[in-house]
């Protein structure tokens, strides 16, 4: 179930940057709105999953575009957001 404000996100293009193997870019993202006692609920209760979703499109070096798009769920245990566990949430070109 999808709660207000539900699937709305913007894109966001950035300059180029070159990473080398085992390089790592971050880029920090901020929820729209907070989330509210009532979605906090939800989801210790098991009927909702705070989630964040996103795709990178890249080039390779031969110039070959590609795309990896991924969901993550927050594990409230951990404290933190982890893969789904649902292999069709999860793209790679």
């Amino acid at each position: 179930m999808w709660l207000p404000p539900g699937y709305d996100f913007t894109t966001e293009d950035i300059d180029a940057i070159v990473l080398v193997s085992g390089q790592r870019y971050t880029r920090k993202v901020y929820a729209k709105t907070p989330v509210s006692g009532y979605q906090k609920f939800l989801t210790a209760s098991g009927d909702a999953e705070i989630c964040v979703i996103g795709a990178i499109k890249y080039c390779d070096d031969n110039g070959t575009r590609m795309e990896t798009a991924f969901l993550r769920v927050y594990d409230g245990k951990a404290k933190r957001f982890v893969p789904s566990n649902n292999p069709e949430e999860e793209y790679q070109d």
